[in-house]
Formats: structure tokens, sequence, C-alpha cells
């Protein structure tokens, strides 16, 4: 049913002249990130319930504009380089490496192959796998793209992948991209697809997963779950196919995020009794080691993303 959005006008306009109010040119750094922050919240809450209207988008995407102008032409002096922790890019051992999908004048998107990190933590960066930020800032020095060093803009990643995970990566070459980018994630015009093979079979007549996914704090390599306290996630399935593969049921399932919690599609299939294949943090290690026979990497491929660029055209990779 259609919804009446009675507090969304309002509120809009309420956040509108709160953003006008800020004299971006003046403000201070902090105070900048910390509005842009507030705003994609209260974005992103209005786009969770499906009330986000064309006037609270545009208000906010107009204050976005110019906080990531400002940023960009401040970014050479203020932003310093992050030195490298990691290991050159020859020699990592891996099978494959990173390659370019999609090069724009502020936008790029990126396939990180299986075994390599997309964090940007400092607390996450590891000798263990091969950091796809080595990858990005060989290939755009931080002169040129300074919001790749930059911590608090997430060296302008837009989201992740798991290590074990592989798929498309998309993000930003400056700031204004970010924020850009960041509006249309948080109102639902980014769009990310998954390739899914899960154990057993799921239902066909599944469409939807809304379950708040649980992480318990400083402990990032420990499985996560659904627990109330978690935070609100949703995962949108569409089963494809289901076969009897190794003398085990599979289910080979589309699958559409509109949040983006950390392990979401691994801990809602989990949840549901269908963790995906080749999975050792979500499946039992009898199961990993029979899986392990057939498939190499955890069996989650994003492999579709659609965003709209500078001039306001639908991008598809």
């Amino acid at each position: 049913p259609d919804r009446d959005p009675p507090l969304s006008p309002p509120l809009a306009r309420a956040l509108g002249e709160r953003l006008a109010d800020l004299h971006v040119a003046s403000a201070s750094r902090g105070a900048l990130l910390e509005a842009a922050v507030d705003a994609l919240g209260v974005v992103w809450s209005f786009g969770h319930a499906g009330l986000a209207s064309e006037g609270l988008m545009n208000s906010v995407g107009s204050f976005l504009a110019q906080v990531g102008a400002i940023l960009d032409a401040g970014a050479s002096s203020s932003t310093p380089p992050l030195a490298s922790a990691h290991r050159p890019l020859d020699g990592h051992g891996l099978d494959e490496e990173p390659r370019m999908v999609m090069d724009l004048s502020d936008v790029i998107v990126v396939h990180k192959p299986a075994g390599w990190a997309c964090d940007t933590s400092r607390g996450d960066m590891s000798e263990e796998h091969s950091q796809l930020l080595d990858y990005m800032q060989a290939v755009f020095p931080p002169r040129r793209s300074p919001v790749l060093t930059d911590g608090h803009h997430r060296h302008g990643l837009l989201h992740r992948l798991d290590v074990p995970g592989a798929g498309l990566i998309l993000a930003a070459k400056t700031h204004a991209a970010y924020y850009r980018l960041q509006l249309q994630l948080a109102g639902g015009a980014l769009l990310r697809d998954y390739a899914v093979l899960c154990h057993g079979w799921l239902p066909p007549a599944r469409s939807e997963i809304r379950a708040p996914v649980y992480q318990t704090l400083g402990a990032r390599s420990l499985p996560g779950g659904v627990e109330q306290q978690g935070r609100a996630a949703l995962t949108l399935p569409k089963v494809l196919l289901h076969a009897l593969a190794a003398q085990a049921a599979f289910t080979l399932v589309a699958i559409r995020i509109r949040t983006g919690r950390r392990h979401q599609i691994r801990v809602h299939t989990s949840h549901l009794g269908h963790p995906p294949a080749c999975d050792g943090k979500y499946t039992s290690r009898p199961t990993l080691i029979s899986d392990r026979l057939w498939c190499l990497h955890n069996f989650v491929y994003r492999h579709y993303l659609s965003f709209l660029d500078a001039s306001g055209a639908r991008r598809e990779a």
C-alpha cells in the first residue's frame, strides 16, 4: 500500500534550514564531517522507511556537494599520505590481482579477487592478506586522488567485501564523488547485487530477510549473528535454482541488499539454515572440508553495481 509521509516534508525543510544555517565555507573540518554524517543518517532513516522525499534528497545533496568541494580544495594540504604498512603488490602469492572494471573522471569500479582485504581501519590492516588499497593507491597516486589516503572517508571506498569473497568494489576519486555516492547509498539509489550458492534448498517463496545483524565489539574475526540488539538489516533474495551436487543440496540465489552490514548476507542466510558454500565462519569444519573439494572460496560474489554518475546518468558494472 502507498504510504502517506506527513512528517517527511516538515522534517526535510527543517533539516534544509539547519544545513543552510551552517556557514560551510568557514566551518571547521570536524564540524563539516559531523554535519555530513548526521545528514546522511537522516536520509538513511527515511530511505529505510520508504519516506525519503525529493526535497530531502535535494537539500542534503546540495549541502554534501559543498562539503565535498571544500574538502577537495584543501585535501592536498590537510590530508597526510597514508604510510604503507602492507606488502608490495609483487609476490603476494595469490593467483589473481584486482583489475579495473570502470574508470570515470571521479569514480572507479574495481574487481576484488578472493583473498584481498578492503577493510580501511588501522585495526584491520594485516600482513596476512594483500590489501586492495595498495592496488588503488598504486594506480591512482595520492597527489591525484587525495581521498584515497583519507581514513575519515574510508579511503574513498563506498562499501567493502569480506576477504574470502570476490566481486565489484565502488570507490570515489574525490571527496565530492564520495559524498554524492554516499547519498545514493543512504537513499537506496545505489544498487548492489550478488550471486550466492547456499547449502540446502531455500524456499522460493522467501523474498525478504529482515533481521538485525549483531557483531561483537572488538571481535571482528568472530562470526556475526541475528540479535535483537543488532543493527537493522534488509536482504532481498530470489531463488534461481535448486541443485544436488556431491550428495548435498544447494540453492543458487540472486541477492540484493538494502543495507550493508558486516557479513550481512552470510549472517542472514545462515540464520535461515542455508549458509553459503565454502564459508568457514558459518558452516561446520566437516562441511567446509567437503566444500573445498570443489569450491576454493566463499561463494558470495558481487556481480552487479548501479549508480548515478556526476551528470546524473545511471551507470552499470
